[in-house]
């Protein structure tokens, strides 16, 4: 029955953060590091054909480039710049640190290891920040979240359940 409720609660965040989105325009180059700012983010790990993306700002604009320099960067091969996108203090889905070691381990183990993948952003929620995203391997169709804390003018992850 609690799983029930957690679904049914996830299922609202998510269609509230997809409903509250407003306007739409092409998505604009990212940055490196993920930045708090009024500019427009990507949405999802460049495509052949990309479709418009919401305008975002603040935390949830700095989580949505966060979560796709993360996934491209891992995309790329680029374990040790992925790396970079964590917190000092990131946790995984079982609440102990990630180290480097631990991360490329997660990396190596998950679905889309060597694998061609898509990433989406399916929503973000503000308390706790967290940033959901579908990951699409061409066989299995899944959804990470990724922690998000604020730090200053930039944000960095502070927890994932899954890569």
């Amino acid at each position: 029955m609690t799983r029930d409720k957690l679904l049914f609660l996830f299922y609202v965040l998510f269609f509230t953060a997809i409903l509250s989105s407003c306007a739409s325009s092409p998505p604009t180059g990212g940055t490196s590091t993920p930045t708090i700012s009024t500019q427009q983010t990507p949405t999802a790990i460049a495509s052949p054909a990309q479709t418009p993306t919401p305008t975002v700002s603040g935390l949830e604009g700095c989580a949505t480039a966060l979560a796709t320099n993360f996934y491209q960067a891992i995309k790329d091969k680029n374990n040790q710049k992925a790396y970079t996108y964590l917190a000092p203090s990131a946790t995984g889905a079982d609440g102990q640190k990630l180290t480097y070691a631990t991360f490329t381990q997660l990396v190596a183990s998950s679905e889309i290891a060597n694998k061609a993948f898509t990433m989406t952003i399916g929503g973000f929620t503000q308390s706790p920040p967290t940033i959901v995203t579908t990951i699409d391997n061409g066989q299995l169709r899944y959804h990470s979240h990724l922690g998000v804390i604020s730090t200053g003018t930039t944000c960095s992850i502070s927890s994932l359940d899954r890569v």
